[in-house]
């Protein structure tokens, strides 16, 4: 199986150099939400078993609330995967001559942009908050001369580092460009 990188094609002689995903703080997060959402029907559940007891059990009441419950962790388990796809299939691409952003904007539509390293005209790192500090992770704008103007890289890991690198490549490109 290929990497989920190469759905995204290349140039000839194009050498990957970064290959960038979002933290995994921002799902860790969204998994805690659908932990607490299935909490909040498990007890619901039960309270309405232990409270009305009489009227839910061996009636059409309990199919009634059984069936309401499932219907609510399937759609829970739904949200969660879309948040998993979109968490997922988000990546952004630094080779040797470009940069290429994937946008994964439902399950089955996504957006790619490129930009050539000669169109950079600016890099700016963002941590901001004390779990983005703390855990290393923050946002990457990339300015271009081109008709999409600015690049995101949205809650990625080590962002200045990031930075740092994509500013070297620029300058490396523009110095054996000329």
């Amino acid at each position: 199986m290929q990497p989920i990188y190469r759905l995204v094609h290349l140039g000839l002689g194009d050498r990957v150099i970064l290959l960038l995903r979002r933290h995994w703080f921002t799902f860790f997060k969204k998994m805690l939400k659908f932990l607490l959402l299935v909490g909040v029907g498990i007890g619901i559940y039960y309270g309405l078993i232990t409270i009305f007891g009489e009227i839910f059990l061996g009636s059409a009441g309990f199919v009634l609330l059984t069936m309401i419950l499932t219907l609510y962790g399937l759609f829970i388990w739904l949200v969660l995967f879309h948040d998993w796809v979109d968490h997922y299939l988000d990546l952004w691409i630094v080779t040797d001559k470009e940069i290429i952003d994937v946008k994964q904007l439902g399950l089955f539509h996504r957006r790619v942009s490129k930009q050539p390293l000669e169109r950079v005209q600016d890099v700016t790192a963002e941590s901001k908050g004390f779990a983005q500090t703390f855990l290393h992770y923050g946002d990457v704008y990339i300015q271009t001369a081109g008709a999409k103007e600015k690049f995101v890289f949205k809650k990625i890991p080590y962002p200045y580092r990031v930075a740092d690198k994509i500013n070297d490549l620029v300058r490396h490109k523009l110095r054996t460009s000329k």
